[in-house]
């Protein structure tokens, strides 16, 4: 028997959110670990390919200020970032369009990695990046494929203006159609989920993606953070967490027996939190803050202890002040009735000295997501308290095991303000709310309010789809970070006054 073997290592990030260091985003992993692991790898195997699956560029005070302040220094800082710590090819995550098409295309620009970009396409006919790559490692032809979840479109159209998402299914059988028979496996680095079964999901395509595509050998997907290893049919699917705590690692494996050839693919999650950090990566990456510390310093205002956030269980049983805040600034842009937030920052948030600093906002809200002002029914309203409402365990007041899928969905638990509402958390989920009042009346199905929240609230929060059937009046310009910013500088001393506006009762 004659047997001969090839063996090709994936490793591959996802969804990083700015944490380049442990420095920067303090979750104990970071870009700079998984560069580590990929060069300690590479010193003991010949073929190792190192793969960023998107949402690198967004999620810290730092990666804001790069953007938004730096220019177009800022996008070749982080093309530097890119090149120091060996990875090869690059996915466009969703949030990587956060803060524009030119800052990206910047980026894209100044990295020396592969970019691909399969099912992104401006109007006039030309990609942003690569639709797909092969790769030669030794004899074997590796092809790759990359394609980016399709909520940009939606999530910033001011910013996206003249880029088309297409179907990730179609866009993939037709590149297979002309890639499989020349090459010896098929890889598709996907920035999305997995979707819910039986539910077509324009946000999260992967299972749709493994069953309806074949020829796919390895999946990979990301944008919901969550960490497994399973296979669909022939195709092994891996998500690797977030914020660089973990690394997905894949082992293609070539074996040739009596001339029939056979290929292993197997996949694994390796927890990279606390290993040692690339130096070349942590250079790069203190250029990077040194030119950044004086601004995310800076002192907007005083403010009081009680802005801090401890416990992040705190938030769903109590009206917390840093929430109070965001649904105050809201509603004085604005000038809604009603307003809808949730919080998206760091758990805990801690403040220094009683001052609140630039950084401080950016880590009350990470993102870049525009307000929009909607006429919400009462229907409407009420229905997607009572999804807030179904958040409580029973007994516990925990959060139930829906809001726990794929990871804990804290970002879309929904506060609001300009009613008041009663919670009984011992009545069955559907009939928790008691009493909704808006001025002292009972809000009726009938009623219509004018509501402030975010786009991303609005559109993609998964557990209320009731939000989707209200009707946009209009959109600030001003991304809700922005408002905050400005707000605080407004104040010499920003003082919190809590007034409760909704309860719970029962349950414990």
């Amino acid at each position: 028997m004659r047997h001969n073997e090839n063996t090709i290592t994936l490793l591959y990030t996802s969804d990083i959110h700015g944490h380049w260091t442990r420095e920067d985003g303090q979750s104990g992993g970071s870009l700079a670990c998984a560069a580590q692991y990929a060069s300690n790898l590479r010193s003991t195997r010949k073929h190792v390919w190192m793969i960023d699956n998107g949402d690198l560029l967004q999620g810290t005070p730092l990666a804001s200020h790069v953007a938004l302040h730096e220019e177009q220094y800022g996008a070749k800082m982080i093309g530097d970032l890119l090149r120091t710590s060996g990875v090869d090819m690059t996915v466009p995550g969703n949030h990587d369009f956060d803060y524009g098409m030119p800052y990206l295309q910047g980026v894209i620009a100044s990295s020396s990695c592969v970019w691909l970009a399969a099912n992104v396409r401006h109007c006039s006919g030309n990609g942003l990046a690569e639709a797909y790559h092969i790769v030669q490692f030794g004899t074997r032809r590796i092809a790759f494929i990359g394609v980016t979840t399709r909520i940009p479109a939606k999530q910033y159209p001011d910013r996206v203006t003249g880029w088309e998402w297409h179907d990730e299914v179609a866009t993939i059988r037709t590149i297979l159609a002309q890639v499989r028979s020349s090459v010896d496996a098929v890889v598709v680095c996907y920035h999305g989920g997995v979707e819910q079964e039986g539910v077509r999901d324009e946000e999260n395509a992967a299972l749709r993606i493994a069953r309806e595509v074949e020829g796919i050998d390895v999946l990979l997907t990301g944008h919901q953070h969550d960490r497994f290893v399973r296979r669909e049919g022939k195709t092994l699917i891996l998500q690797p967490g977030s914020h660089g705590t973990d690394i997905g690692e894949v082992t293609l494996t070539f074996v040739t027996e009596e001339e029939t050839e056979r290929m292993a693919a197997e996949g694994r999650i390796v927890d990279i939190t606390g290993h040692e950090e690339s130096a070349a990566v942590l250079t790069e990456a203190l250029k990077i803050r040194s030119s950044a510390e004086a601004a995310l310093a800076q002192v907007l205002c005083q403010c009081d202890s009680s802005l801090e956030l401890h416990d992040w269980r705190d938030l769903p049983l109590r009206e917390h002040p840093i929430v109070q805040w965001m649904h105050e600034v809201q509603l004085q842009e604005s000038r809604a009735q009603l307003s809808a937030a949730a919080y998206a920052g760091e758990k805990p948030f801690k403040l220094s000295s009683g001052q609140l600093t630039r950084g401080d906002i950016q880590r009350i809200f990470p993102y870049m997501d525009a307000l929009s002002i909607f006429q919400i029914k009462g229907t409407e309203l009420l229905a997607a308290l009572e999804v807030s409402a179904s958040w409580y365990n029973e007994a516990t007041q925990e959060p139930e095991a829906d809001w726990l899928k794929p990871h804990l969905l804290l970002y879309q638990f929904i506060m609001f303000e300009g009613i008041q509402y009663t919670i009984d958390a011992s009545r069955p989920i559907g009939s928790r709310i008691q009493a909704c009042h808006y001025k002292g009346h009972a809000v009726r199905h009938d009623d219509a309010f004018t509501i402030v929240m975010t786009d991303y609230l609005a559109d993609q929060a998964s557990m209320y789809p009731m939000l989707r059937r209200m009707k946009r009046i209009y959109r600030l310009e001003e991304p809700l970070v922005r408002l905050l910013e400005k707000y605080a500088g407004s104040q010499h001393l920003l003082q919190i006054d809590a007034a409760p506006n909704w309860e719970i009762i029962g349950g414990i």
